[in-house]
């Protein structure tokens, strides 16, 4: 998400290798298509979730409430 404009080949360089293992899976039996989108899905909703929380990882409720021990006295 953050590199799509300024580094498009990498970003989008992951989905021919992704497309061609689901298919792969899917022609040697070793998945139902039904795996592969609900795995796609999956990993799309898991992926937006992240990144739309992701400013909550330097939020700091208690920063103005701060205590500081002191046990030297």
């Amino acid at each position: 998400m953050e590199f799509k404009d300024s580094q498009a080949y990498w970003v989008y360089s992951g989905y021919p290798f992704a497309i061609t293992t689901a298919i792969l899976r899917i022609t040697n039996y070793k998945h139902w298509i039904s795996d592969v989108l609900e795995g796609t899905g999956l990993n799309i909703l898991v992926a937006n979730l992240v990144y739309y929380f992701e400013p909550l990882k330097i939020w700091d409720p208690f920063k103005s409430k701060r205590i500081r021990l002191d046990y030297s006295s």
